[in-house]
């Protein structure tokens, strides 16, 4: 499945005060460089996803080529809390929606499931040849709230390594490494 956002969380799993306290960025750099630390909030907590899924709530689209062989499409990122549509498009590009009624979403897993019901098929319209299968999802954990701790200091400390150096190397990576890899998605 091919995956693409498509809406950025609204908020992010830490603010500027948290950045600057850690930092102790003094408060008339604070001000003077607020929106330079919170366009790194955004990078770094991106970065962190690369490695991790979602960390706040955000709309995905997954793409299939093709309906799978069985009756089951695996989502492949971890958090789904919910769908919110599926289309699928024919040979024409006539797009069509598949009713809800017709599969349930299973979240006991790491990755969620949509299986379909019993006695439901996988519609039998002749797909496009790509792309055919659209998935809109959302994705994360609920809220900052719920964001686990260390993944929050990863990103606390991974901008205050970009703000006192400017750069993402593997200084930057080794900085954020031990707060990140128990929540590691090896999966992606």
């Amino acid at each position: 499945m091919n995956h693409v956002i498509y809406a950025e969380p609204e908020t992010e799993p830490v603010t500027s005060a948290e950045v600057v306290a850690h930092s102790r960025i003094d408060d008339d750099a604070a001000t003077a460089e607020a929106t330079l630390i919170t366009s790194y909030i955004k990078t770094v907590r991106t970065y962190v996803e690369q490695f991790v899924g979602p960390i706040m709530p955000q709309l995905w689209y997954g793409y299939l080529d093709e309906w799978p062989g069985d009756d089951v499409i695996t989502i492949g990122k971890p958090r789904v809390t919910a769908i919110s549509r599926m289309t699928y498009y024919d040979e024409d590009d006539t797009e069509y929606v598949l009713s809800a009624d017709s599969y349930r979403l299973d979240l006991t897993d790491t990755y969620a499931r949509i299986v379909l019901r019993e006695n439901e098929d996988w519609p039998t319209t002749t797909l496009r040849n790509t792309n055919a299968i659209k998935i809109l999802y959302r994705a994360g954990w609920a809220n900052a709230a719920a964001v686990p701790a260390d993944l929050k200091t990863a990103i606390i400390v991974g901008v205050t390594y970009l703000y006192e150096n400017r750069i993402m190397d593997n200084g930057f990576e080794k900085a954020i490494a031990p707060f990140v890899v128990n929540y590691r998605d090896w999966g992606f």
